[in-house]
C-alpha cells in the first residue's frame, strides 16, 4: 500500500515546483527613490500599486485586474542647485519612470500633487514668487500617467541668495519747507538731499514722513504715493521722492509767502490774499491798482473756520487800489 503513493506524490512535487518557478519568473517589482515598493506587475495582467505619505505610512494600496493600470510612476531623479542669486532657478535633472508611459511632470513647493499644474515634459525651471525672502526652500517633484496615478514626492532643496536691493529717499522742500524720513527697520534716516540703504530682497520696508516746524508732508512721489506712509516691497530697486511744503504765513491761490508784501505782490486784480492769525512786522504799501480781499485769522491748515486775527505791527498805506480787510488788526 505505501508503495502506491509514492508516484502521486512525487508528481504533486514536480507540479507545485514548477508553478513556483513559472510565477516567480512572471512577477515584476517597482520601486521608488526611496527603494519602496510601489508596483507589482503579473503577466496574467493583475497589478497592485502601493502609494505613501511624507512619513512613509502607506496611503494606498490599488490592485487592477485585465490590464488595469494602478501602479503610479516614480521620479528618479530632481535636481536643483545649492543656491541661486535669482527666483527663476534651474532643474536638472527631473527624470521618471513608469510601467507604461510618463504623461506629466509637476514641481511644487508643497509635498502633494493635489495643486500641481502638469506638464507633457519635465520643466527645466521654478520661478518663486515675486517678492520671496532669501533662505533655503524645498522643492518637491511629482509624476503621473495616463491613468492618473501618481507619484511620490522627491524632494530637493535650494537657497535663495539674491543680491540685496537699494532703496533711494530725496527729500523735497516747496516754498522752503523741510523735513525728515525714517524707515522701518532702519537704514533711511533722511532729513536732506539723497539718501540710500541696502536691504535683503524682498523687505517689507515702511518710510515714515515727518514735517520740520513751519512746514507740512505735502505728497510722495515715485515709488510711493499718498500723504502718509509709504509701504514698499524690495523686490526690485526702489525710489521715492517726499515733498514738504512751508506752512505758509501767507498765501494768495495757495502759493505761500513769509510776508504781507510779497503775497500782495503776487496777488491779481479780485484776487484774495490770505494769512495766519500771526503778528507780521512790517509795512505794507498798496501800489498797484487791483481790488482784493486781505482775510486775516486763519489757522495753519488754512481751513475755512476762523476765530483769530491777524496783526500788521506796522504800517499800512494805500497809494494805489483797494484793499477789502477782514480779521486784520493794525498797531
Amino acid at each position: 500500500m505505501y508503495k502506491l503513493f509514492v508516484a502521486p506524490f512525487l508528481v504533486l512535487l514536480a507540479y507545485l515546483v514548477s508553478f513556483q518557478t513559472a510565477s516567480a519568473a512572471s512577477v515584476s517589482y517597482r520601486y521608488d527613490n526611496l527603494n519602496r515598493l510601489v508596483g507589482v506587475t503579473y503577466d496574467n495582467g493583475m497589478s497592485i500599486g502601493y502609494s505613501y505619505d511624507a512619513t512613509g505610512n502607506f496611503t494606498r494600496i490599488a490592485r487592477g485586474t485585465g490590464g488595469a493600470d494602478v501602479i503610479p510612476p516614480v521620479v528618479t531623479a530632481f535636481g536643483l542647485p545649492a543656491e541661486s542669486n535669482s527666483l527663476v532657478v534651474a532643474i536638472n535633472p527631473f527624470t521618471a519612470t513608469d510601467n507604461v508611459a510618463v504623461t506629466g511632470y509637476c514641481v511644487v513647493q508643497t509635498n502633494s500633487p493635489a495643486g500641481c499644474s502638469w506638464s507633457a515634459i519635465p520643466p527645466t525651471s521654478y520661478t518663486f514668487a515675486s517678492g520671496t525672502a532669501n533662505g533655503w526652500y524645498t522643492l518637491y517633484a511629482f509624476a503621473r500617467d495616463a491613468a492618473g496615478n501618481s507619484s511620490a514626492q522627491y524632494a530637493a532643496d535650494t537657497q535663495l541668495n539674491m543680491p540685496q536691493k537699494q532703496l533711494t529717499v530725496t527729500i523735497q522742500g516747496l516754498y522752503g519747507g523741510g523735513g525728515s524720513v525714517n524707515s522701518n527697520p532702519s537704514g533711511i534716516a533722511c532729513s536732506s538731499g539723497t539718501c540710500s540703504a541696502n536691504y535683503a530682497n524682498g523687505t517689507q520696508i515702511t518710510l515714515i514722513p515727518s514735517a520740520n516746524d513751519a512746514s507740512a508732508f505735502s505728497s510722495w512721489s515715485g515709488d510711493c504715493s499718498g500723504t502718509g506712509n509709504c509701504e514698499v516691497s524690495l523686490i526690485t530697486d526702489k525710489s521715492a521722492t517726499a515733498s514738504f511744503s512751508l506752512i505758509p504765513k501767507a498765501r494768495v491761490a495757495g502759493i505761500p509767502y513769509g510776508t504781507l508784501s510779497s503775497a500782495y505782490q503776487a496777488v491779481g486784480d479780485n484776487g484774495v490774499l490770505e494769512a495766519q492769525s500771526l503778528v507780521f512786522v512790517e509795512d505794507l504799501s498798496l501800489n498797484r491798482n487791483v481790488v482784493f480781499t486781505l482775510m486775516g485769522g486763519y489757522f495753519s491748515d488754512y481751513n475755512t473756520f476762523r476765530t483769530g486775527y491777524t496783526t500788521l505791527q506796522g504800517r499800512l498805506t494805500v497809494g494805489t487800489g483797494t484793499i477789502k480787510i477782514d480779521r486784520l488788526i493794525i498797531k
